[in-house]
Parts: structure tokens; sequence; C-alpha cells
């Protein structure tokens, strides 16, 4: 029932291969106290986590990165992130590239029995990157560039209490999701940040697509960003 804290470097990478590379890993932390007493604690990360695929013929798809407080973490608890390096779920080279990978930050309703609450806050001061990887090497069957990730930064939506004026999301790293470049260049990605109350952010969003070396440039991706009952500020 106490926080979850963590100031130590996390890397769950893909192996390089001869071939193919392997997948990023996953890295998750959560707080899940019990239905009748609930949690009491937030989860706090202060340092670089890598889940980044593998360099190959054919490059690795980047892993996941889950941060989550579910149903029965105390009202209030926030998933907070503070920033002096990197998290990163990047997409490796090959031919093709490899793909973004995911990167969550999520809170969802609390939930002690018999009724539901309000949750927390979600903060955010770290660069958060699911870039895809170029295409490069000798693979002539493959030569595009990988896809975009997906990030996504949300506070619960489904309980609205006008008093619980904490559910909010404050993001001021810069969110990288980039498409990568090939012989076809690789679509950007996806950016999902919503707060309940407001959302903010001011770090640089970055999804567009990948740069066509022969053929096609990729397509852009997509950014949304909500507060679904209060102030928006980009």
């Amino acid at each position: 029932n106490g926080a979850i804290s963590n100031d130590g470097q996390l890397s769950a990478l893909g192996g390089t291969g001869v071939n193919q590379g392997g997948r990023g890993g996953a890295v998750s932390a959560g707080m899940f106290g019990s239905r009748k007493s609930g949690g009491h604690g937030s989860v706090l990360f202060s340092n670089s986590i890598d889940v980044s695929g593998g360099n190959g013929l054919i490059g690795g798809e980047g892993g996941t990165v889950l941060m989550t407080l579910n149903q029965s973490a105390a009202v209030g608890a926030e998933i907070i992130l503070l920033g002096y390096n990197r998290i990163e779920a990047n997409g490796a080279t090959g031919a093709p590239g490899g793909s973004g990978g995911t990167i969550t930050f999520s809170q969802v309703p609390e939930s002690k029995l018999p009724a539901s609450g309000p949750a927390g806050a979600v903060i955010n001061t770290v660069d958060l990157s699911a870039n895809a990887g170029d295409a490069t090497g000798s693979n002539s069957d493959s030569p595009n560039g990988g896809q975009g990730g997906l990030i996504q930064l949300t506070t619960q939506e489904i309980v609205g209490v006008q008093t619980a004026t904490w559910e909010f999301l404050r993001n001021s790293g810069a969110l990288w999701a980039k498409g990568a470049s090939g012989l076809n260049g690789g679509a950007g990605g996806r950016l999902n940040l919503r707060g309940r109350v407001s959302a903010e952010t001011s770090g640089r969003l970055d999804v567009h697509g990948g740069a066509g070396t022969a053929v096609g440039g990729g397509a852009g991706g997509s950014i949304y960003v909500a507060g679904a009952e209060g102030r928006l500020v980009i």
C-alpha cells in the first residue's frame, strides 16, 4: 500500500540479430491496493527507461512502457515522472525499420466499494520517444522506414466530481513518435494526451512522417490533446 519509487536505470532492449533484431521488452509499474482499503501511494520514477528494439537485417520493434494506477488505488494518488533522462521505446534500424513501441501512463477511477470516485493527476517532465527505425542495409525486398509508435498520457474521465480539481494532465517533456526514412517513408505515430479537469503541455510534440528516399514520404501522424471538462493549454 506504499508508494512505488525508482531512480535507477531500467533497460529491456531487444537483442541485435544477424537476420532479425529482437523486439524491445516491457517495463511496467502499477498501484494495486485492495478494494476495501485502497492503495495509499503514488508511482514516482526519475531515471531512464529503454525498451527499444534491436538492430538487424530486419529492425526490431520498440517495446512497451506502462505506468498505471488501477481502480483500487487511493483518491488523489499520482503518476509522477521527474525528468532528467529519457524514456525510449524506439524501433531499430533495418530493412524494413522497426516500428516504434508504446508508452502509456494512465489513471482509472478509484473504486472502493460500494461507489466509484475520482483518481489523481498524471505529471510528466521526461522526454518520451517511440520513434521508428530507419531503413538501412542490404535487404532490398523491404527497404521501408518503420512506423511511429504510440504515446498516451491520460487521467480517468469516467467519474466527474467537481471538487476533484487535482485530476489534471501536465506535460513538459518532448514527445516523439516519428516515422522513419526509407525507400518509402514510414508513417508518423500517435500522441494521446487527456486530462479530465485540464490538459497542459509545453514540450515539443512531433509525429512527422519519414522521408522517402526514392518513392513516397510517410504520412504525418496524429496528435490529440483534450481537457474533458476544463482548461486546455498547449
